[in-house]
């Protein structure tokens, strides 16, 4: 896969503010949001800046469901 893919999202800014908290914190920490606000795409976007800065890292996204599988590539 080539990075970066393209993106169907533009984050809000409180958004990329937690992304760069997580990452500040030693990258450990809790997003809590009530549901349908954007958890998916922190988390979307905290890989991306991790596959921008580390090149060469893996990642793996657990999910409860496989419809929230599938709505995180929509």
């Amino acid at each position: 896969m080539t990075w970066p893919p393209t993106k169907n999202f533009r984050p809000f800014s409180w958004q990329t503010v937690a992304a760069a908290v997580w990452d500040h914190s030693g990258r450990k920490g809790v997003v809590e949001a009530v549901t349908g606000t954007g958890k998916t795409h922190v988390g979307l976007e905290t890989i991306d800046n991790l596959i921008r800065t580390e090149r060469r890292l893996s990642t793996l996204i657990v999910v409860p469901t496989i419809l929230l599988c599938y709505a995180s590539l929509l």
